[in-house]
């Protein structure tokens, strides 16, 4: 990445919050089963945007999770509705939609995932978001999409323990949990992840996490 086209990075907290916004109760549990560990907590659900925005004040959300379902230009007003509030908005986008619809839902979005996604993969979305990025991977027209920085470094001047803890770092995994996982010793994984950094040209865990997702290692093992 050039330098003059990083993201302005914020503070990530210890407990991240989250509001989940899902007409089906259903998808609302799902959502919440799945996104309530990790040091995120999900502090309310919303059924639509009127009791999203009602919930906002109350619940001071880091990140507003949306579930798209059939309705993108719902969902579209929805997120106009947020606008106003200082946090970020992860839309989940069915894997059918078309460009314009996404292009629809992604233009007053922060970040979109594919709702066929992996856990790992929108926990690593999450906290990519709440560090001060934003995260398109799905599909989308030129116009929808942020102008890329620049093609990915290359990965393959990594090692494959180094691809490992690359992959457990997307995950938002910490030192501990690497070497805990891998049967590392904690200052053999701090060696790699300054070595991973410096071969890929990247400033810190975030930019590493963000790399990991768009590369695609997230979903792997």
């Amino acid at each position: 990445m050039d330098s003059s086209t990083r993201p302005q990075l914020r503070p990530v907290p210890a407990s991240i919050r989250v509001l989940i916004l899902d007409e089906s109760p259903i998808i609302r549990t799902g959502l919440r089963a799945v996104l309530h560990q990790d040091g995120i907590q999900v502090v309310g659900e919303a059924g639509d945007q009127c009791e999203a925005v009602a919930l906002l004040a109350d619940t001071s959300p880091d990140v507003v999770v949306v579930h798209t379902g059939g309705c993108p230009a719902d969902v579209a007003a929805a997120l106009r509705e947020v606008r106003d509030w200082d946090g970020k908005v992860l839309a989940l986008v069915g894997d059918s939609l078309s460009d314009s619809s996404v292009e629809l839902v992604t233009k007053d979005a922060d970040g979109t995932l594919l709702s066929s996604a992996g856990v790992e993969d929108l926990i690593a979305a999450v906290r990519v978001l709440v560090a001060g990025y934003s995260l398109f991977p799905t599909p989308a027209t030129p116009s929808s999409r942020p102008s890329a920085p620049g093609d990915l470094p290359s990965q393959q001047t990594l090692t494959p323990r180094e691809r490992d803890v690359l992959r457990l770092l997307g995950r938002g995994r910490t030192n501990a949990e690497i070497s805990s996982q891998l049967s590392l010793s904690e200052s053999t994984v701090k060696s790699h992840v300054q070595n991973l950094l410096a071969k890929l040209g990247l400033r810190n865990r975030v930019e590493a996490a963000l790399h990991a997702v768009e590369a695609g290692l997230v979903g792997t093992r």
